[in-house]
């Protein structure tokens, strides 16, 4: 599964026009391949993946990993998925540890799935138990 943390600018900020300049500079080609990456980022950029220079420092990693992402799933971006990834990272360790058998971890995770998903229609408090 891929996500990551992104990069937002609220619109209750007081400076919207030099946050939105600092979050384009921040995802620049330029940026990303230079600076971020020297500082022990990793970049968003395909160009950065691709960059031999890059690529040439970091044993080719981002080259091979090209593929993974490729095939990869993108987490849904709705509000409260994380609260029910770490849900599931826990029910998932309990079918592991044989503290769940298979059918009781699905119907768990679909359950709680569906729970997230209405909340996130629904906004109310965020709890998975």
């Amino acid at each position: 599964m891929l996500g990551g943390t992104g990069v937002a600018v609220s619109a209750a900020s007081p400076h919207v026009e030099s946050a939105i300049l600092y979050a384009k500079w921040l995802a620049g080609q330029e940026h990303q391949r230079g600076t971020y990456f020297q500082q022990g980022g990793q970049p968003a950029s395909r160009a950065a993946w691709l960059d031999p220079k890059i690529n040439s420092q970091c044993a080719n990693f981002f080259l091979d990993t090209l593929p993974t992402l490729r095939g990869a799933y993108v987490r849904p971006r709705f509000d409260g998925f994380v609260g029910f990834f770490e849900f599931a990272g826990i029910e998932i360790n309990r079918f592991l540890r044989r503290d769940r058998d298979r059918e009781q971890v699905i119907r768990a995770l679909n359950e709680g799935y569906a729970r997230a998903r209405e909340r996130s229609q629904n906004p109310s408090p965020r709890s998975f138990r």
